[in-house]
């Protein structure tokens, strides 16, 4: 049976985002491409050697490795734990998380409080903007969950939604500067859509870009989840694992907060007199 139809049955049997389906086709097409198209091509020496052919970092290697293993395990069912374990693994260290400070999220949203002009679909553009930042870092959403995100989620400054990536629920009672923004942005929705109905994914990123980079910043998109777990943690020790909605507590820490701003978390030596 081939890898790719092997990918089309499990996705097919789960309710999967988009991009989860589109990165374990491209890894199954990736290892097709390098002699292993089929199950009956699977051994563990040969996905090993296929890992080590690829030229990539560490970390895609890492990634690479758990998408391969997802779709082993979908073709050869509960029984592989031992072809599973044949697979060497690939070391690689997680760089800590960086987030930005009160300060440069204070600047970030002037920029987007005064950017000028409309979007193609009427939508000024500072309003779309400020909602975005300020749900972003207020909601502890992932992209995808908060770009489809729809009015009727939204009831009196809380927010009640499924993130699509675990099927877990996820609420949160919203600031009122939060409520505010994307209250006017909402009112403008033709179709109960908070975002996706003003800008699509591509554009969105883009002029993202240009407005951090207007702020003298660096950062995605991911950088306002992240952002908002460090504060989190930083006033509410304990709590930024439940803000994300994690089921594992210890992801927190390990890939959202910055632990340099968070008070007495960084151990200095005394000044030298």
């Amino acid at each position: 049976m081939p890898l790719t139809a092997v990918v089309d049955e499990y996705v097919d049997s789960r309710d999967l985002c988009h991009n989860y389906r589109r990165h374990l086709m491209r890894t199954a097409e990736r290892m097709a491409s390098c002699g292993l198209s089929s199950v009956a091509d699977l051994t563990p020496q040969r996905v090993t050697r296929w890992l080590d052919s690829l030229a990539v970092s560490k970390t895609t290697k890492s990634n690479y490795r758990r998408q391969a293993l997802t779709i082993i395990r979908a073709a050869l069912g509960p029984g592989c734990a031992d072809f599973i374990e044949g697979v060497r693994r690939v070391k690689h260290s997680v760089p800590p998380p960086v987030a930005w400070t009160r300060e440069e999220l204070s600047r970030l949203l002037h920029v987007a409080r005064h950017l000028p002009g409309k979007l193609q679909c009427g939508c000024p553009v500072h309003v779309f903007f400020t909602a975005w930042l300020l749900a972003g870092y207020s909601c502890g959403l992932r992209f995808s969950d908060l770009l489809n995100l729809r009015c009727n989620q939204i009831r009196d400054g809380r927010l009640y939604t499924i993130q699509h990536k675990t099927g877990d629920s996820l609420v949160q009672v919203l600031p009122h500067e939060c409520v505010d923004a994307l209250n006017e942005l909402m009112e403008l929705s033709p179709d109960g859509r908070v975002f996706r109905w003003a800008l699509s994914e591509k554009w969105l990123r883009i002029r993202w870009d240009r407005m951090v980079a207007a702020a003298k910043l660096t950062g995605t998109c991911k950088w306002m989840r992240r952002t908002g777990a460090t504060w989190v943690e930083a006033t509410q020790p304990g709590s930024s694992s439940r803000f994300l909605g994690h089921r594992s507590p210890e992801l927190a820490m390990k890939h959202y907060v910055d632990r340099t701003l968070l008070p007495n978390s960084c151990p200095m030596p005394p000044p030298i007199r």
